[in-house]
């Protein structure tokens, strides 16, 4: 009876610790993954605030000065090997383009156009979020 006694302690003692180490997994893996939604919402308001500086140029009856600025913002921005290239369209191109001497020709068409020209200027988006390409009318 003796070692019957002694074998339920044992067994009782190994479950224990099964349970604490269930419990201590279960709470590392809840921790992980509160961790990476909070770094995706980062990641989302990144997106967005790196579209916003562009956006805020798009809409209808653009002057040639706010299409020339948004230009000159895409250029620098494809300049930077850490940004991702946007694309410029032009009405009249079919493809467009994010090479940086193809858009320094579109802005140099922009600054070069009359003073009382407007312009229509609206974006389409990556499948990350982030602008990939401006379409000027």
């Amino acid at each position: 009876m003796d070692n019957a006694s002694k074998a339920l302690v044992i067994a009782g003692a190994i479950l224990l610790a099964v349970m604490l180490v269930s419990f201590v997994v279960m709470v590392y893996n809840t921790a992980t993954g509160t961790a990476e939604n909070s770094l995706g919402s980062i990641s989302a308001l990144g997106v967005s605030a790196y579209n916003a500086q562009f956006e805020q140029s798009f809409g209808r009856n653009r002057t040639k000065s706010q299409v020339s600025s948004l230009i000159s913002k895409v250029i620098a921005n494809n300049g930077d090997d850490n940004n991702p290239d946007i694309s410029i369209r032009m009405s009249g191109d079919s493809t467009g383009s994010d090479n940086l001497t193809t858009i320094a020709g579109y802005k140099k068409s922009i600054d070069t156009s009359s003073n009382t020209a407007r312009f229509t200027v609206s974006g389409a988006y990556g499948e990350d979020g982030t602008l990939a390409a401006i379409v000027i009318e």
